[in-house]
């Protein structure tokens, strides 16, 4: 049981951030909330809690699996999480310029450093 505990405590923590700011659905509840009656509001938010914790089961049960066959080619993934950004034709082109001719703007090409 104790070595449960690190792993549940900082996936509560994760949750807690992700959970934490306002987002869309969120603001919409707390106008629903307010506008309309308060039990309208809170069988909104339990509705809307009931899906995300749906979405954290689903991800739970099915990130296990996921994790042993990412853990099985990591290698292969580091190597082209490395050299990929290096040779993708987008980062050549920005290390060439823009289209038109023109060099990319950089720190030092600012006004407020002159």
């Amino acid at each position: 049981m104790a070595c449960i505990g690190a792993p549940v405590l900082s996936g509560l923590l994760a949750g807690y951030g992700i959970a934490m700011p306002a987002g869309a659905i969120s603001v919409f509840l707390i106008k629903l909330g307010a506008t309309a009656c308060l039990c309208i509001g809170a069988a909104a938010g339990l509705g809307a809690a009931t899906v995300d914790g749906g979405y954290a089961l689903t991800a739970v049960a099915g990130g296990t699996g996921l994790a042993r066959q990412v853990h099985a080619v990591a290698g292969p993934l580091h190597i082209t999480a490395g050299v990929l950004p290096v040779t993708a034709p987008g980062s050549r082109s920005a290390r060439r310029g823009c289209p038109d001719g023109t060099h990319m703007p950089a720190l030092w090409d600012s006004p407020a450093a002159r």
